[in-house]
């Protein structure tokens, strides 16, 4: 929620106040605040399915997201770079 009330604050200050410039929307909306809800809830799943005694499923979560993650990203460039 804290993620979602900054996000729309940024975006306030940037589109109706003009408080903040096209390229320091995109690096507090995208880059800061993108991770730090995205991240958090990855963190909060990883934990959560320690503590409920899946260790392996967790280990599998992590290894899926930090590896084919990037993979399908680098895949997704490589197709749209192609003319």
């Amino acid at each position: 929620m804290l993620g979602c009330l900054l996000f729309g604050l940024v975006w306030a200050l940037a589109e109706e106040r003009r408080l903040l410039t096209p390229t320091q929307r995109l690096w507090l909306t995208a880059g800061f605040l993108g991770g730090f809800t995205t991240f958090s809830s990855f963190g909060y799943e990883t934990i959560e399915m320690v503590r409920q005694g899946q260790a392996t499923r967790a280990g599998v979560h992590v290894l899926v997201q930090n590896t084919l993650g990037p993979l399908a990203v680098l895949l997704g460039y490589h197709l749209g770079e192609r003319p």
